[in-house]
């Protein structure tokens, strides 16, 4: 069985340029639905720590998560040292705005456009303020 899985999944070396899923729930609907990253470390546990342009992923990611690429795309040297999750290098590789999901947030009444809600265009309703006034209704 362990075999099976080894000529299914082959390790993968340090540098090696892989693509991760992104699930559905973490991009928006004309969105890539995979991300390029490198592996930088395995841990004792073989577990792979990957990094893309943007920054290192947060989570650890077993061999079964991710495919090999044909070619090297990325370099480890070109990866920032800091952490960040999928979701959020999702949102910066998209087309659009992410998942799109825009909530007002606001506590009053929503006359600058300091406000999500004036600068995303969109009108707030009963939700969003239950009975505060506000002048984007």
């Amino acid at each position: 069985m362990k075999m099976n899985l080894e000529k299914k999944f082959p390790t993968a070396s340090l540098g090696t340029t892989v693509r991760v899923h992104i699930a559905d729930v973490d991009k928006g609907l004309d969105d890539s639905s995979n991300i390029l990253a490198v592996e930088t470390s395995v841990t004792e546990d073989g577990f792979y720590r990957l990094g893309t342009s943007e920054e290192i992923l947060k989570q650890l990611y077993a061999r079964s998560q991710f495919t090999l690429c044909p070619k090297n795309l990325l370099r480890i040297e070109d990866i920032p040292d800091h952490e960040i999750s999928l979701r959020s290098v999702a949102i910066s590789q998209s087309n659009g705005s992410g998942q799109g999901f825009v909530k007002c947030m606001c506590r009053a009444k929503c006359q600058d456009m300091k406000w999500l809600c004036l600068k995303k265009v969109m009108r707030c309703n009963s939700k969003s303020h239950s009975s505060l006034p506000c002048c984007n209704k």
